[in-house]
């Protein structure tokens, strides 16, 4: 028979016993913390990847030392990207957006209207059917 106000673990037995309870708390305390930022940064996560699904960016080079072979370098992807069936939009993205990309690595100013940067194309995909591996 136990007497009211007994515990089968002998807490009150040791002096640092009383403080086990605040330390059980704590714990808790924390793992839920723990799990708490684990499921924000999911979800972050999530609607990073959801965002950035379904589209694709392609970078074509300039050929060297011809200027105009970057059009028609150009105008060939393009016509390859417009025969593919999982394509839903490709179009070239303006010279401007290539050279702010670089812009804060080699600061504004004629170095960077000189350099040879390559034709960026934003190239929209079709969704995957969920059914499909």
């Amino acid at each position: 028979m136990s007497r009211r106000g007994q515990f089968d673990i002998p807490l009150r037995r040791d002096a640092t016993g009383r403080f086990l309870p605040w330390m059980i708390a704590l714990m808790v305390y924390l793992a839920a913390l723990a799990l708490a930022a684990a499921l924000v940064l999911s979800d972050l996560a999530r609607r990073w990847d959801a965002g950035l699904s379904g589209s694709v960016t392609i970078q074509v080079s300039p050929p060297a030392g011809d200027k105009g072979g970057l059009d028609r370098r150009v105008q060939q992807v393009l016509g390859v990207l417009s025969g593919s069936a999982e394509v839903v939009d490709a179009k070239t993205l303006p010279k401007e957006d290539a050279t702010r990309l670089v812009e804060p690595w080699l600061g504004q100013g004629a170095l960077v209207a000189e350099l040879p940067l390559p034709a960026l194309v934003d190239v929209r995909l079709a969704p995957v059917p969920t059914w499909m591996p």
